[in-house]
Order: structure tokens, then C-alpha cells, then sequence
């Protein structure tokens, strides 16, 4: 059985985009200074979240 293609968009909008969205907060929050060694530490880790949560769906594909 296939799943659709918004079951599997699924993990990658919660490992990406809420995230993002945080990491979008904090931009707003400290304009004078968003992008320091915490911002980049915060955007690696979103990254990496959101490619563990895309593996089980191109392991499917395969």
C-alpha cells in the first residue's frame, strides 16, 4: 500500500518547518544580532531533524 503524498510530507513539515519557525522567532526577537554561533547551531540542528525525518520516507521509495 502506498501512503500519499501529504502522509509523507508530513514528518518533513514537523522535522523542517516548526522548527524554522522558531528559528524565524528568534530572528524577530533579537534584530540587532540574530545570526550568531547559537542562530547556526539551532539552523544545523533543524537541518539535521528534518533529514531524519525524510529518511522513512525515500527508504519507501526504494
Amino acid at each position: 500500500m502506498r501512503s500519499s503524498g501529504a502522509r509523507r510530507a508530513l514528518p518533513v513539515l514537523l522535522g523542517f518547518v516548526a522548527p524554522a519557525g522558531i528559528l524565524l522567532q528568534i530572528v524577530i526577537a533579537e534584530p540587532e544580532s540574530p545570526f550568531n554561533a547559537r542562530f547556526f547551531e539551532l539552523a544545523a540542528n533543524t537541518l539535521t531533524l528534518a533529514g531524519i525525518a525524510a529518511l522513512p520516507g525515500d527508504c519507501q521509495l526504494l
